[in-house]
């Protein structure tokens, strides 16, 4: 709270008068600023009264079509405010707006003046352009009289919500192009494609149109479509490996990413109702799926837990104590190394050293593969999907495919496009994934 322009003229008067009753030793002037003084008081008093009247007066409620939605679709938004404005006051009614985002249409503010008691309509449309929840914050008013004004923000569940869920824009393309990577193709594909048709039901709000079967719709009058099964007999399982918080930000590939989950998420309700999110970050295991998930739990899981985290555990190269075992015996036992090249012995020793206590300590076998055991145990599928960066030590994915296919199943490994990078190439090609798939 402040005082105006005219306030501020006032006391300046006042304080003069003051100045020069100490000066010239006028008791008139002394009157006279005594009267300044508590004629501002006064009115600081009665503002203060009049704010407590309004806010106690005062009533606010939103109305949104929908509580979910995707990143860049318009939401309309009513707001009803009844407000009881006391004489002498003017009120600016604002609409907080959540951070990400933008006003398409209509205004968010709006001027109350005057003794009166209104009913005010405020509506305007919003588009949100981040994932996540996105809660309507509350009301900011400004008050004003002659002689004060105050900034007041009204966040208390009387005057906030509701909560809107922003879903990460579905990533889905309609043709497919496929690069050779050697011996393993890499789809240019954001979403699961069937495979077979597996039956027919009728048509639900939110499936594709694509999907339609026009002789099945013709033979019942009824909207039918068809519904395809895909590598499986069950929905599969979809892994995504959440990037280590970094000081230079999130890469942009990260966030075409988070899309092309959601667009797998959609199809895999679609084919199956029923959706499997994990969220792991290296040898890190965030969130697994609940019972009976449903594609709204899973999208609310990427909206607030898809984002770079700080890996508490970090396991560089990690290897099975088979294959370090293995190692050792081959560098042992390595051949055409003379005697005389002592250099490349003593290197060799060391090398052998180092694994050796890689294969003795008890902490280089972290608590990753026991979840991970776990987690195949209780939701077992024949398709798994890993959505990854893939930069770095890539340890985890490895360990999750050789999971994989133990279990006798498939895996589906995507990654950003940097088919550019020679290196890349390699390293996507030794994954030991079934397919590789691009996302872009």
């Amino acid at each position: 709270m402040g005082p105006t322009y005219l306030c501020k003229g006032i006391i300046i008067v006042g304080l003069i008068l003051v100045w020069f009753a100490f000066f010239f030793n006028s008791p008139v002037a002394m009157v006279s600023a005594v009267a300044i003084l508590l004629l501002i008081q006064w009115k600081l008093l009665s503002f203060q009264q009049k704010t407590n009247q309004f806010l106690s007066g005062i009533e606010c409620h939103r109305e949104i079509p929908a509580k979910y939605v995707r990143v860049g679709s318009s939401v309309s938004v009513r707001m009803s405010i009844l407000v009881s404005v006391p004489g002498c006051l003017q009120a600016v009614l604002r609409e907080i707006v959540s951070p990400g985002v933008i006003i398409q249409k209509g205004d968010v503010e709006y001027h109350v003046t005057g003794k009166k008691t209104e009913q005010i309509e405020i509506v305007y449309i919003a588009v949100p352009m981040v994932h996540g929840t996105l809660s309507f914050s509350g009301l900011s008013i400004r008050l004003t009289d002659a002689f004060f004004s105050d900034d007041i923000d009204l966040l208390n569940d009387r005057f906030s919500g509701p909560v809107l869920n922003v879903y990460p824009t579905g990533g889905y393309e309609i043709g497919l192009q496929s690069n050779e990577y050697g011996e393993q193709e890499i789809e240019r594909i954001r979403a699961i494609s069937g495979q077979q048709l597996h039956g027919f039901r009728k048509y639900m709000t939110g499936d594709d149109p694509k999907y339609i079967d026009w002789k099945m719709t013709a033979k019942y009058n009824d909207p039918i479509i068809r519904q395809y099964s895909g590598l499986g007999g069950t929905n599969p399982l979809i892994i995504l490996d959440l990037p280590e918080r970094v000081e230079s930000g999130t890469p942009a590939s990260f966030h075409t990413m988070v899309r092309a989950v959601s667009g797998v998420i959609d199809e895999s309700w679609k084919k199956y109702r029923k959706t499997s999110l994990v969220l792991i970050s290296g040898p890190n295991v965030i969130k697994t799926p609940e019972t009976g998930d449903r594609v709204e739990q899973s999208q609310i899981v990427l909206n607030t837990s898809a984002y770079p985290v700080t890996r508490l555990q970090t396991y560089y190269r990690f290897q099975t104590s088979g294959a370090l075992r293995k190692l050792t015996r081959e560098i042992s036992g390595s051949p055409g190394v003379s005697k005389e090249d002592k250099e490349i012995n003593e290197y060799l020793k060391n090398i052998g050293s180092v694994v050796s206590s890689f294969q003795k300590d008890p902490h280089s076998v972290p608590v990753f593969p026991a979840e991970i055991s776990r987690l195949f145990r209780i939701w077992p599928h024949e398709t798994v999907i890993i959505f990854s960066m893939y930069s770095g030590d890539m340890s985890h994915i490895r360990f999750l495919i050789e999971q994989v296919h133990q279990d006798h199943g498939t895996v589906q490994l995507h990654v950003p496009d940097n088919t550019g990078d020679p290196g890349f190439r390699r390293t996507c090609m030794n994954s030991g994934a079934d397919t590789v798939k691009v996302f872009s």
